[in-house]
């Protein structure tokens, strides 16, 4: 396991090397996307009352999880995955460690498919927004970055897949779901009461 000093370094180069290194077309998978699952993960993992060996852990995947889109956006979760296995070694991260955190970015991978607490703390983290107020602004983000890599037809598009992504999501924490499905459910009824207009 790394210690303090290290980890420190790592998550400094890693949040350095994405804030130069991400195409500017990533308007939603951006430096605040991953500060914010980052904050989140953080979060839950507090009120989950993980050790401080857990934490380490989760907050290491938490800041690598996209890290395969400096890259490229196509298989990013196996990107960021080959990315760790190179880099953490050199911060005192043991292979057992590396496993458990390439674990938790596979797990992000849509749909989602966690196993254990550490992977369902981060993944209910990288879609945290989805359950609140600020939903809309992070959404509008996200279809940015769709039309920027030519992945939407048109408005209706956008709004289809953001009401069948809402409509098919779980958390998977009971403290996540008590916590912003209410919250979620509005937003999802705000989408499919939008008639024409942009999000």
């Amino acid at each position: 396991m790394t210690n303090k000093i290290q980890f420190d370094k790592l998550i400094k180069l890693v949040f350095k090397n994405q804030s130069t290194g991400l195409d500017k077309k990533y308007s939603y998978h951006s430096p605040r996307h991953i500060c914010m699952v980052f904050r989140d993960s953080t979060f839950l993992g507090h009120k989950l009352n993980l050790s401080v060996s857990d934490m380490i852990l989760l907050q290491t995947a938490a800041s690598m999880h996209d890290y395969g889109f400096v890259i490229s956006h196509e298989k990013h979760e196996e990107r960021s995955c080959i990315e760790a296995r190179k880099l953490l070694p050199e911060y005192g991260y043991s292979k057992e460690d590396i496993e458990i955190i390439c674990g938790m970015i596979m797990a992000t991978k849509i749909p989602q498919t966690p196993k254990t607490l550490l992977e369902k703390i981060i993944c209910d983290a990288d879609l945290y927004y989805l359950g609140c107020n600020y939903y809309f602004e992070i959404a509008d983000h996200f279809k940015g970055e769709l039309v920027g890599l030519d992945a939407l037809k048109d408005e209706n598009h956008w709004k289809e897949i953001q009401i069948n992504f809402l409509e098919n999501h779980e958390y998977h924490l009971p403290y996540t779901q008590k916590l912003l499905n209410e919250t979620k459910q509005k937003n999802l009824n705000i989408l499919k009461n939008i008639d024409g207009k942009t999000i």
